[in-house]
């Protein structure tokens, strides 16, 4: 990693904890915890590095993981994983927000596709 990816991921790191968490109306306004596990899930792909791109587009899709997760009133779940999804110009963008147990609800991922 060069030092300008290293200076991505610090500032990407730091951007991201302050977040904490947001109420989701889908889930009664419950709180999706931003955490550790949902950054490391943006950076690292199989316990190395996406590329450098990837990582850089899915960081920039995380105002709009705020915005689904915050206006969001239906999902799907596949055990205690919930996706949302909204059309945004010819992509749609998906968000994972994971439960494992009772814990609190995380973000897991933000991603897109085209439409």
């Amino acid at each position: 990693m060069d030092y300008a990816h290293g200076e991505f991921i610090r500032k990407a790191r730091q951007e991201y904890r302050a977040i904490g968490f947001i109420l989701c109306p889908a889930f009664g306004n419950q709180p999706v915890y931003f955490t550790r596990k949902g950054f490391k899930h943006l950076v690292f792909k199989d316990g190395s590095y996406r590329p450098i791109n990837d990582q850089k587009r899915r960081m920039n899709l995380l105002c709009k993981a705020f915005y689904i997760l915050r206006s969001g009133k239906s999902f799907f779940s596949m055990v205690h994983l919930w996706s949302f999804a909204k059309e945004y110009d010819d992509k749609e963008v998906i968000v994972v927000v994971e439960q494992i147990d009772k814990r609190p609800k995380i973000f897991l991922s933000v991603m897109d596709r085209r439409v």
